[in-house]
């Protein structure tokens, strides 16, 4: 150069030491990173007023660093230096959006896909989670800035939802949780295509409201709103999505989950089951929700007919009131339907096997097998027992117990002559 004064040049560029090579790499450097650290510590630990201004200082704390847009050697060579010292000294040059001052080895910047359009209004709310999850230093600091230095680690939208929404979602408060969980919902297509693992991490959330008291409840565990379903679940069960999510994001809630057509055979096995806990009208409801649900379900669940077939929750026809003979019955007035049998073979065994109500729903004929040949052995234990019980238990018999013993003896004898063999007859006459 001509001159001291003049840096235009490197001078000659096969010299590494050269005296402008060497001013700018080297006491230029020096001169910037000793104005950046002064400035640091005058704002560390600023107050509150003080603190109001810090978004216009950082941004003209940033002006003072090389600019990434000048491309001349002299400023090339100061930007390279510079960027040099930042790696190798954990110098605080990078305000992070908690407010401290962090070195470059700590931060971490938002993924540029995070800096999309769509995420503006929700942005906001991202990063106070991040700050709250304690999990990353965030900064942001200008492109130019950026273009200077390597690759600066970036939090993903997984990131985000693995490392910070997740760990922490139980402990945001109301507002906040819904703002996430509706703009995720929201976006869901969009954000299941960046990120397939999307699905999986809600499914581990109690992140969706739920009936009737908002109470938050996994995904997964809902049942989209229905009247068959409003019959086979009581809302105070929490299994409906709240009125607002499932208008709003109903193919959401069903890519995370919840049932719709097809409902688990371990929720129809507890119905079933609790039913002979269940006040009666409701209990005849439930039952014949669970039928129809079954009807209409049998061919995509086999296995789950096969299974109820053994569950005690098929209401059996009840003593009459003013009959003293014996009448097969269980406590809960409830059996599986292995055990029921029609009400057309009712004269022919009721002392020793239950029969199906006659207010049973008629369609669940079409969903179960019920037995319809009692064996001979049932059959003539039936007749034994009808004979001989006014005897055993000094019965006081009356008129309908004469016209029902009367009635099944016809129909037992009956169905004796119908059954042809020298055993039959053998054992009728040991009877």
């Amino acid at each position: 150069s001509k001159d001291r004064r003049s840096l235009t040049d490197l001078q000659d560029r096969s010299k590494p030491n050269s005296w402008n090579r060497v001013l700018i790499e080297d006491a230029v450097k020096e001169v910037i990173v000793a104005l950046l650290k002064e400035f640091v510590k005058r704002f560390v630990g600023c107050g509150s007023d003080r603190a109001k201004h810090m978004a216009r200082l950082v941004e003209d704390f940033y002006k003072i660093w090389p600019n990434a847009d000048c491309h001349d050697d002299v400023s090339t060579a100061l930007k390279d230096a510079f960027s040099g010292t930042l790696l190798t000294c954990k110098l605080p040059f990078f305000f992070t959006k908690a407010g401290v001052w962090k070195s470059f080895p700590e931060i971490h910047i938002l993924h540029s896909s995070l800096k999309e359009e769509v995420f503006e209004l929700i942005l906001p709310s991202w990063i106070e989670v991040i700050i709250q999850s304690g999990k990353y230093h965030l900064a942001d600091p200008p492109a130019t800035i950026c273009r200077c230095l390597p690759d600066i680690p970036s939090i993903t939208f997984e990131d985000y939802i693995k490392s910070c929404l997740s760990p922490l979602f139980s402990k945001l408060r109301k507002s906040m949780q819904e703002d996430n969980i509706q703009f995720i919902l929201q976006q869901f297509e969009k954000l299941y295509i960046d990120y397939p693992g999307l699905c999986c991490d809600l499914k581990k959330l109690c992140c969706i409201p739920s009936r009737p008291n908002g109470n938050l409840v996994h995904p997964a565990r809902l049942i989209s709103p229905s009247d068959l379903h409003f019959r086979l679940f009581d809302e105070e069960e929490e299994r409906f999505p709240s009125k607002e999510y499932f208008n709003s994001f109903p193919k959401a809630l069903l890519s995370l989950g919840m049932a719709d057509q097809t409902i688990s055979p371990e929720d129809i096995n507890e119905k079933a089951l609790n039913l002979p806990s269940i006040a009666n009208d409701r209990a005849l409801e439930r039952f014949d929700a669970i039928i129809e649900y079954l009807d209409k379900a049998h061919q995509r669940q086999p296995k789950l007919i096969h299974s109820l077939c053994e569950v005690p929750f098929i209401s059996v026809e009840p003593k009459p009131s003013n009959l003293n003979l014996d009448w097969k019955m269980s406590n809960t007035g409830y059996a599986k339907p292995s055990e029921v049998y029609l009400p057309d073979k009712q004269t022919l065994i009721f002392s020793q096997c239950m029969i199906l109500s006659k207010r049973t729903n008629e369609r669940c004929k079409t969903v179960f097998t019920f037995n319809t040949n009692p064996p001979l052995n049932t059959v003539l234990s039936h007749l034994n027992t009808l004979l001989t019980s006014q005897e055993r238990f000094q019965l006081i018999m009356n008129e309908s117990d004469y016209r029902l013993l009367s009635q099944s003896a016809e129909d037992v004898y009956s169905y004796l002559s119908e059954l042809n063999g020298n055993e039959v007859v053998q054992r009728v006459k040991r009877q």
